[in-house]
């Protein structure tokens, strides 16, 4: 027996199920492994109804290389959480960060997906403080020492990566460099302890790397490595 459609209209938000796209992410290489990727991407809007059928168009503005026409049983309703239910549970998207040159600068949350785009390696990048809705597909020289891209490589969780701004670099980045602008990179002082405090994150700027819609640039905690 088949079960009826779901019932959907113009305008509701909904999560894409994201089972084709591990299936094809996991059959693209024998080493990759799916165990990060999120079973349900969104939330996106409808934009139109095909009850002829089953399937409905979505806004996917962001990601012109999708096809945004997907079958009913791939969605599932979103439902806005009541903020009076839960205050202190209430997200808010970031504001960018104004750098000392007067440059938005945008935080990067982490490394979504890995794919091969006209020769050159591409990363999709979820924003901090931003929806699958502002997904990106950056580069990868764009991203070189990356923590997060270490991670994602390596299979491992990107949750624990900590980032943080400099505070002793106050010099502004030359706004005339065409090459990505590393930030000034100093270990914090360490006290005597008998636990040492934990050395001060590097962060990378980097030119061109934004939310879709925004200007600005990204902050990418950088490769152990460089430390």
């Amino acid at each position: 027996m088949r079960l009826p459609n779901p019932e959907y209209k113009v305008g509701d938000r909904v999560l894409l199920i994201t089972g084709k796209r591990r299936k094809r992410y996991l059959q693209a290489t024998r080493h990759r492994v799916a165990k990060f990727l999120g079973r349900q991407e969104g939330p996106y809007s409808i934009t139109a109804i095909h009850p002829e059928c089953s399937t409905v168009t979505l806004d996917l503005r962001n990601q012109p290389r999708i096809y945004p026409v997907f079958h009913v049983f791939e969605l599932v309703p979103y439902h806005e959480t009541d903020p009076s239910l839960f205050p202190d549970r209430k997200l808010t998207r970031l504001e960018p960060i104004v750098g000392s040159d007067g440059e938005e600068e945008y935080l990067v949350e982490k490394v979504l997906d890995k794919r091969t785009r006209y020769g050159k390696t591409q990363y999709k990048i979820r924003w901090r403080g931003y929806g699958a809705e502002d997904d990106d597909w950056i580069d990868s020289e764009e991203l070189e020492d990356s923590a997060h891209i270490e991670a994602f490589d390596a299979g491992l969780p990107q949750d624990e990566i900590p980032l943080q701004l400099d505070p002793i670099n106050d010099d502004p980045v030359p706004d005339t460099a065409d090459e990505p602008v590393f930030a000034h990179i100093e270990p914090l002082s360490r006290a005597p302890s008998p636990i040492p405090d934990p050395p001060l994150a590097v962060v990378v700027a980097r030119r061109q790397l934004r939310p879709r819609g925004t200007d600005g640039r990204a902050l990418l905690p950088a490769s152990s490595s460089r430390l």
